[in-house]
């Protein structure tokens, strides 16, 4: 998921153009997450919303999404 994905002011998130609500202990946990993560990873521009330490320095997603991804061979 994208941080571009998140609305979190207007507590909506909007991955793969569905557009739902975000009820407040998840909007707190995004903005947590995202908070860990500048502090952690100050200059990353990935913009996937979970990163690691072999992807924030990247523009790829996590190996966790990689492999959710259906084969496409």
């Amino acid at each position: 998921m994208l941080v571009e994905h998140m609305d979190l002011p207007g507590r909506r998130i909007d991955p793969e153009g569905l557009n739902r609500p975000l009820d407040d202990y998840t909007a707190e946990a995004i903005i947590r997450c995202l908070a860990y993560r500048h502090h952690r990873w100050p200059k990353s521009t990935n913009p996937h919303l979970l990163i690691t330490r072999k992807t924030a320095t990247t523009t790829t997603e996590t190996e966790s999404e990689a492999e959710q991804e259906p084969n496409t061979r």
